[in-house]
C-alpha cells in the first residue's frame, strides 16, 4: 500500500523529531588557488546535504584541504571570491563525493578571477543544471538586479512603493526558478536547487511547495536528500492544534532543557536575531507579556542563531531579558520551519501548538495576548 504525502510527511517528522540521521559518507577535496589572488577575498563553505558550513581555510602556500561527512548525493563545496571595492562576486560551486577530490584553479586574465581551473573526482555545477537555470532565468534576475542596485537607499528605508516593485520583481524571478524546476524535474540539479535554494524560501506557500515537490520521480523523492526535503515541508507545514515538535536545547548558562520540561505551563518559543530590526522593537511587548504571568503559568525561551555571543548579551543586559535565551542554535528553527524572524510559536500545557505567529500575521501580538488572557 503506497502512502500518501501527508502520511508520509508525518511519519518522516516524527522519525526526525526523535534524532533519527541520514547515512553519513566522507568527502575529502583539496583546493589550489593561483598566487596572485588575495586569500581575503576567497570564501569557502560547504553543505553537507543538512546544513551550510563555513570554513576557514588552513592554507599551505596556496592550498587547503575540507574533510568532513555528508548526507546527500554529494557534498557541495562553494568558493567565492569577493571584490567589495568593485562590487563583484564570483561563485563557484562543486559536488563531491567520497573518493578524493582536487580542484585546481589558474591564473585567469579573465574579469572572473577563478574562471579556469582543472578538476578531478569532482562535478562543477555550472554543466549539472546551473548555467541552463543561469540561462533560463537571466531576463528575470537581471531585472531584479538592476533594480535593486538603483533603489537599494530606498528598500533599506523601507519606501512602500519602492518596496512593493521589489517584492513583485522578487515575485516574477522566483517563478521563472519554480518553472525551471518543474521543466526538468528529472534532472537532479532541479532537485538538489529545490532543496537548497527552494524549500527554505518564504516566497513560496507550503501547498505550491508540496505539489512541486510531488511531481519529482520516486529515484529522487525516496533518496536521502528526498526524506531531508520531507522533513523541511513537514517542518513548514506546522499549525495550529499540531503537535509541537520534541526539542533538547542548552542555554547561555549551559543549562538544558527540553519540551517535556514545560508540560505544566504554557511556553512561548521567540526566535529573533540581535540584527533584526523589528525582533528588537517588539522586545518591550515580550517583557510585559513575560512579566504579566506567573512564572508556573507561562515560560519563554529565546532563540538565536546569532554568530557573535557578545552582542546578544549586551542587549540581554540593555533590554534586561529575564527569560532563558538560547546561543547559535538553529536546528530548532529548522524543526519548526522557521523562515523569517521574528517568530512565535505557543505550545499549550499538552505540547499542542495553539499559536503561530507568522501563519495569524499578528504584528503587534494582540492576538497572542487575547490567546494568553483566555487561556488563564
Amino acid at each position: 500500500m503506497q502512502l500518501c504525502l501527508y502520511t508520509k510527511l508525518c511519519i518522516l517528522f516524527f522519525l526526525y523529531s526523535i534524532g533519527k540521521s541520514f547515512a553519513q559518507k566522507p568527502f575529502s577535496v583539496t583546493i589550489q588557488l593561483p598566487k596572485f589572488i588575495p586569500k581575503q577575498n576567497v570564501v569557502v563553505a560547504y553543505d553537507n546535504g543538512k546544513q551550510q558550513i563555513n570554513i576557514k581555510p588552513n592554507y599551505i602556500k596556496n592550498a587547503f584541504t575540507i574533510s568532513g561527512i555528508y548526507y546527500s548525493r554529494y557534498a557541495t563545496i562553494m568558493i567565492k571570491y569577493q571584490d567589495s571595492k568593485r562590487r563583484f562576486e564570483d561563485f563557484n560551486n562543486f559536488w563531491v563525493s567520497e573518493k578524493p577530490a582536487r580542484i585546481i584553479f589558474l591564473t585567469s586574465k579573465s574579469v572572473y578571477p577563478l574562471d579556469r581551473r582543472i578538476v578531478k573526482n569532482s562535478y562543477e555545477l555550472r554543466d549539472m543544471g546551473e548555467k541552463r537555470l543561469r540561462t533560463f532565468t537571466h531576463k528575470e534576475k537581471v531585472d531584479f538586479i538592476n533594480f535593486y542596485k538603483k533603489n537599494e537607499t530606498k528598500i533599506a528605508n523601507n519606501d512602500s512603493i519602492t518596496a512593493s516593485v521589489y517584492e513583485e520583481k522578487s515575485q516574477l524571478l522566483h517563478r521563472k526558478t519554480m518553472e525551471f524546476i518543474k521543466n526538468n524535474k528529472n534532472l537532479y540539479y532541479s532537485f538538489w536547487y529545490f532543496r537548497k535554494g527552494i524549500i527554505s524560501n518564504s516566497l513560496s506557500d507550503i501547498n505550491t511547495l508540496v505539489g512541486l515537490y510531488n511531481e519529482f520521480p520516486d529515484s529522487l523523492k525516496n533518496s536521502t536528500d528526498g526524506k531531508h526535503i520531507e522533513n523541511i515541508l513537514a517542518a513548514r507545514s506546522l499549525k495550529n492544534n499540531d503537535q509541537a515538535p520534541v526539542f533538547t536545547i542548552t542555554d547561555i548558562t549551559n543549562k538544558s532543557y527540553s519540551l517535556h520540561q514545560f508540560k505544566e505551563k504554557y511556553l512561548l518559543l521567540v526566535f529573533w536575531a540581535s540584527w533584526c530590526a523589528p525582533c528588537l522593537k517588539e522586545l518591550p511587548n515580550l517583557k510585559q507579556i513575560q512579566d504579566h504571568y506567573w512564572p508556573d503559568k507561562l515560560a519563554v525561551i529565546g532563540i538565536t542563531n546569532e554568530t557573535n555571543s557578545l552582542d546578544l548579551h549586551a542587549l540581554i543586559n540593555k533590554h534586561d531579558l529575564n527569560w532563558i535565551q538560547v546561543f547559535g542554535n538553529r536546528e530548532v528553527a529548522k524543526q519548526y520551519g522557521v523562515m523569517a524572524i521574528p517568530e512565535i510559536y505557543l505550545i499549550d500545557p499538552s505540547g499542542i501548538i495553539r499559536y503561530k505567529r507568522q501563519a495569524q500575521d499578528d504584528v503587534d501580538l494582540k492576538l497572542l495576548n487575547k490567546i494568553l488572557a483566555d487561556s488563564f
